[in-house]
């Protein structure tokens, strides 16, 4: 079972969390937090290089949470850029 969320970054930049859940899964699991590093200019966390396995991880039984990159609408200067 996978789901998008969009939360407030701390600069008030939207930041969509990708979660995937193991289906049928019940109490505390194991979870892996993946955030995607491609410097902002190649892939990207909802792209077919991530989402498949972070689905794959899930049906292992593991909760995993992907992060878009988040940057200010202000700058596209990586360095500006506050961490999630």
């Amino acid at each position: 079972m996978s789901e998008a969320k969009v939360i407030k970054g701390v600069d008030g930049n939207d930041v969509t969390l990708f979660v995937h859940r193991p289906v049928n899964a019940k109490g505390p699991l194991p979870g892996i937090l993946h955030l995607h590093g491609g410097g902002m200019t190649i892939l990207e966390a909802a792209g077919p290089g991530y989402d498949p396995w972070r689905t794959e991880l899930a049906a292992a039984g593991l909760v995993v949470v992907g992060s878009s990159s988040a940057t200010p609408p202000a700058t596209t200067d990586p360095i500006r850029s506050r961490p999630v």
